[in-house]
């Protein structure tokens, strides 16, 4: 018989090496503890392959295909992009009977997908960047589609109770990797470069990448469809308007479309304002990178007790501010005074970290069981809009002005500064506008009160 119920050395602590048999196997699929194994080293291995084809890699390798600055944002939109995309076709990929098979098919799709970019940065062919485009697209349509059918999956896997447990260790775990992978990376890749096959690196690492999310998509196959029956099932309504129909949460989607709206048009630009007009290394980039998710694996759990403890509109005004704030503090870092950085990475971790958990906990707050799937969604939805409406007028936006550079008070100013300040002002207009809805929900409190 399965183990339905959790080992207790599972809930206090997680050692997979230590747990592997003599035989180096895994505990037995059907059991409690070999799903828990199995999820943590599948998302270690997804880790390796998301740090490689996200983020600064990502956008090293669309500048190093001569990328303008709209196609660079447009690069970065991408998984936002797709998102809206969950509504469509989750509702035909999402059933209960099917979610194990189509996470395991769209996850290896999205993965294989990285085989393109990969032998474009080898040929540099004709139109390589548009080409690029659409691989990139087409990775993160069939990922973003893996990721919905992957979370109900683990739900009906993982009891509601240790939930929260079961991602913190996954999360350390992946974090780790993230670490590791980041580092390697960017020496190696500065490496190459001074070889002047940078080319050949960004093949070489991409080919790791699918390696490692090709072992993730394996574990996977290992899991059981689930540990135990289940009668009665039904699946979750994923329809945007029973989210947009709650006047609260409508609010709530606006704001987040507004945010990310803001995040968007200069989201792009600092890992090319740092290669470029900082002249970071690989290494320095990736490093930067690095010691970003360290901070962000020490803060989230002092944010995480902060939302328990305060509302969540409270902290998530909090994290919106400082990252308001230090969009205007990027203006005054230049190559000869760096040092400002590490406050940045501190102060930026804990923004995200109040913007991210708030991200998660603000949809529970105001969705039942049978709506949680659509207010989710719904979230996805607004975010991957307003990324993408963000990015394109800010790719715009540099592109007019791209060659517009000065000096002020002795300090450089380049085009991206210009994208930084405008977002600063975007992020600011969106934490008054929480503000104000915090303010009227909390009126909105005290007048129910007292009619009770």
């Amino acid at each position: 018989m399965p183990d339905a119920e959790p080992s207790p050395i599972v809930l206090t602590w997680v050692r997979p090496l230590k747990e592997l048999s003599g035989r180096f196997s895994l505990p037995k699929a059907n059991t409690f503890r070999g799903v828990f194994f199995r999820f943590i080293w599948e998302g270690t291995f997804a880790s390796v392959f998301s740090v490689i084809t996200q983020g600064g890699l990502l956008i090293a390798l669309a500048t190093y295909l001569k990328a303008g600055h709209w196609q660079i944002s447009l690069i970065s939109a991408m998984v936002f992009i797709v998102m809206p995309l969950q509504l469509i076709l989750g509702n035909y990929l999402n059933s209960y009977s099917t979610r194990k098979r189509n996470t395991i098919l769209t996850a290896t799709i999205g993965r294989c997908l990285w085989i393109g970019p990969i032998i474009l940065a080898v040929l540099q062919p004709k139109h390589a960047v548009w080409w690029f485009i659409l691989f990139v697209f087409l990775m993160n349509l069939f990922l973003t589609l893996s990721a919905l059918c992957w979370l109900s999956w683990v739900g009906d896997l993982i009891h509601k109770e240790i939930r929260g447990r079961f991602f913190g260790i996954r999360q350390r775990w992946m974090s780790t990797a993230n670490v590791v992978t980041l580092v390697v990376a960017g020496i190696f890749m500065d490496w190459m470069k001074l070889q002047k096959l940078e080319g050949l690196g960004h093949f070489t690492i991409g080919t790791l990448a699918i390696l490692a999310g090709l072992i993730s998509t394996y574990l996977m196959i290992g899991i059981p469809k689930q540990l135990r029956s289940r009668n009665g099932v039904t699946d979750q309504n994923l329809q945007i308007h029973l989210a947009w129909k709650h006047p609260e949460y409508r609010s709530v989607l606006l704001g987040f479309a507004g945010w990310y709206a803001a995040i968007g048009f200069a989201g792009p630009y600092w890992a090319v304002h740092m290669l470029t007009y900082l002249k970071f290394s690989f290494t320095l980039l990736t490093g930067y990178g690095a010691l970003f998710t360290i901070t962000m694996a020490i803060v989230s759990p002092i944010v995480g007790k902060w939302i328990d403890k305060n509302n969540d509109f409270s902290v998530l005004i909090i994290g919106m501010l400082c990252l308001a704030t230090l969009s205007i503090f990027w203006l005054f870092i230049t190559p000869q005074f760096l040092f400002p950085i590490i406050p940045e990475i501190i102060i930026t971790a804990i923004g995200w970290s109040a913007i991210q958990i708030t991200s998660s906990t603000i949809p529970l707050k105001y969705s039942n069981e049978s709506t949680r799937s659509s207010f989710i969604s719904a979230l996805a939805a607004v975010t991957g809009i307003g990324f993408t409406i963000g990015s394109l007028m800010g790719g715009w936006m540099m592109e007019t002005i791209s060659h517009c550079q000065g000096r002020f008070l002795s300090i450089p100013i380049y085009p991206t500064h210009f994208a930084f300040a405008m977002t600063a002002v975007f992020r600011f207009v969106i934490a008054i506008y929480f503000y104000l809805l915090l303010k009227k929900l909390v009126q909105g409190v005290k007048r129910e009160s007292l009619v009770y």
